[in-house]
C-alpha cells in the first residue's frame, strides 16, 4: 500500500481578508479573518459569504469618473419622473372626486420642475466611463435633448389649457383635441428618451452583481416605452372622434379614458421599478462590486498548480 504524498499547507485559502467584506447574514465586517474561519457574530462560514458577495467580473468594470454624481444623478432622473407622474394623479383622481382637492398653482409648478429635474438627471448617462461607445453616447444625448420639447409640452398643458379646463376627461372641453395632439407629443418624446437612454443605462446595470445574475428585469425601459404607446392610443382615439365623421363619439371618449387610465397606471408602476431599480444602481456605483483581489491582494487566485497543493485530496485524485 503506497500512501499518500504530504498535503501541503493551505497559504492561499488561508489567507486574511484585506478588504472590507460584510457577513451576507449579519453585516459584520469580517476584514482580517481568514476565509476558513466563521464569522464571529452568526457563525456563517466567511467562504459562503465570499461566494455571496464576491463577482468575478467585477475587475472588468470600467471605473465611473465622478460616482456620486453619476448616483445621484440617476435618482433624480427616476425619482423626478415618478414624481411628476404622481402629481399628474393627483389632478385626475380630483377631477373624478370633486371632495379631493390639489392646489393648481403648486402642482403645475412642480410638475414642470420635476420633469426638467429628471432631465437634468439623464445627463449623467451620456458619459459616465471612458468605454461607452459613441453611439451609445450620441442615443443617450437624444435621449436627453427629448426632454426640452418635452418639458415644453407639460408647461404649455399645465398652465394654457388644464387650469382653464381642470376636468379634460370628465367634462370634454372644446380644447380636448389640442390637448391630445399635445399629451401624443408628450408621449412621444418620453418614448424616444427611454428607448435612447436604454443603452447607456443597461451598461450602468451590468455594474450591479444581483443584475446581472438576473434577479432584476433588464426590460424596464422597453415596459415603460410599451405601455406609452397603449395610453397614447387612448389620445388617438380622442383626436380621431374630432376629426373622423361618423366615429360614435361617446364610445370613443370612454374607450379612449379607459385605455389612457389603463397605460397611465401601467407607466406609473413600470416607473416606481425604475426607482427601484436605480436606487440599487446607486449602491453598485457607490460600492464597486468585490474581486477576490480586492479580498486578499493582488495576484491571488488558484492556479492549476496551486490547487493540487491547497484543495484537499485533489493530489491523490489524480
Amino acid at each position: 500500500m503506497v500512501s499518500a504524498a504530504p498535503i501541503a499547507p493551505p497559504t492561499v485559502l488561508a489567507r486574511e481578508l484585506r478588504g472590507t467584506l460584510p457577513c451576507a447574514r449579519c453585516r459584520y465586517d469580517l476584514k482580517g479573518l481568514s476565509v476558513r474561519s466563521v464569522c464571529p457574530e452568526c457563525g456563517t462560514p466567511v467562504r459562503g459569504t465570499i461566494l455571496a458577495m464576491v463577482d468575478p467580473h467585477a475587475s472588468e468594470l470600467q471605473p465611473i469618473f465622478r460616482p456620486r454624481m453619476t448616483a445621484t444623478g440617476l435618482v433624480f432622473w427616476s425619482f423626478g419622473a415618478l414624481g411628476a407622474v404622481l402629481l399628474i394623479w393627483l389632478q385626475r383622481i380630483q377631477e373624478f372626486v370633486p371632495s379631493f382637492t390639489v392646489s393648481a398653482q403648486w402642482s403645475t409648478s412642480w410638475i414642470v420642475w420635476l420633469v426638467a429635474i429628471s432631465g437634468f438627471g439623464s445627463l449623467v448617462l451620456i458619459n459616465p466611463h471612458r468605454a461607452i461607445p459613441w453611439r451609445i453616447r450620441a442615443f443617450a444625448a437624444l435621449g436627453c435633448a427629448a426632454y426640452v420639447p418635452m418639458a415644453w409640452l407639460v408647461w404649455w398643458v399645465q398652465t394654457h389649457i388644464d387650469p382653464f379646463f381642470p376636468h379634460p376627461y370628465a367634462d370634454t372641453p372644446p380644447q380636448l383635441l389640442q390637448r391630445a395632439v399635445m399629451r401624443i407629443g408628450i408621449g412621444a418624446c418620453v418614448i424616444v428618451a427611454a428607448i435612447s437612454l436604454r443603452p447607456a443605462a443597461r451598461l450602468l446595470v451590468a455594474r450591479s452583481l444581483v443584475m446581472r445574475t438576473g434577479r432584476v428585469d433588464r426590460q424596464t425601459l422597453l415596459t415603460l416605452a410599451t405601455t406609452l404607446a397603449m395610453a397614447m392610443l387612448g389620445d388617438v382615439l380622442h383626436v380621431a372622434q374630432s376629426l373622423v365623421p361618423g366615429l360614435p363619439t361617446e364610445l370613443c371618449r370612454s374607450a379612449g379614458v379607459a385605455i389612457v387610465a389603463v397605460g397611465s397606471l401601467l407607466f406609473t408602476i413600470g416607473l416606481v421599478g425604475v426607482c427601484v431599480d436605480c436606487v440599487r444602481l446607486r449602491y453598485a456605483i457607490l460600492t464597486p462590486p468585490l474581486s477576490m483581489n480586492d479580498l486578499l491582494g493582488e495576484g491571488v487566485g488558484l492556479s492549476a498548480s496551486a490547487t493540487s497543493a491547497e484543495i484537499p485530496g485533489a493530489r491523490a485524485a489524480r
